[in-house]
């Protein structure tokens, strides 16, 4: 009790006010110290996800969609494909994101199913196998992109395996700013 007088004492303008601005006053400082008290408690936000940046940067070109696929040979798209594949599995445990990390898993066994061609001769059959694979893989990279909040340019809907996207000198280098903005849809 003895707190409240010696309060009261020292700030007297605040015990002569009348009740409605004693109220407003009240009601300010309590909305300052929920404020403050949230700030002290909230924990900062998580760090960004450099590891989904650095498989989206390794991948982005050389992995599912390069004129090294179409001109070169199928080894030379499975060396590719494996490039990302290794860029991928290292990157996962780093992946802060539980969201992240599945996609990010989804898309390592979308890979290695696609290696898994890489030692038998190739059909028509498994051909057409092979470019389901890329296009599931190119959704994970979608949705990896999406939750960075970016999108992932992809080809033209119909053209996964039929047009020339990138040179291999074009497919080492990172995606540019304005390619990370925009984007087409799966077929």
């Amino acid at each position: 009790m003895s707190t409240i007088k010696e309060l009261q004492e020292a700030l007297p303008f605040f015990v002569n006010l009348p009740p409605v601005p004693k109220v407003i006053l009240s009601a300010v400082l309590l909305g300052l110290t929920a404020f403050i008290l949230a700030l002290i408690w909230t924990p900062p936000p998580p760090p960004p996800d450099t590891a989904v940046t650095e498989i989206l940067n390794k991948c982005y070109r050389r992995a599912l969609f390069t004129r090294m696929h179409a001109q070169q040979s199928l080894p030379a798209m499975y060396a590719s494909i494996d490039q990302c594949r290794e860029a991928v599995q290292i990157g996962i445990p780093s992946i802060r994101s539980k969201e992240r990390r599945a996609i990010a898993i989804e898309l390592l066994a979308t890979l290695e199913a696609i290696g898994r061609y890489s030692t038998k001769p190739i059909t028509d059959g498994d051909a057409a196998k092979i470019n389901d694979l890329k296009r599931a893989a190119l959704g994970y990279f979608r949705k990896l992109a999406e939750s960075m909040g970016t999108e992932y340019v992809l080809p033209e809907p119909g053209k996964l395996g039929e047009t020339s996207y990138f040179t291999v000198d074009e497919a080492e280098k990172p995606p540019s700013p304005q390619e990370l903005t925009r984007a087409t849809d799966l077929p």
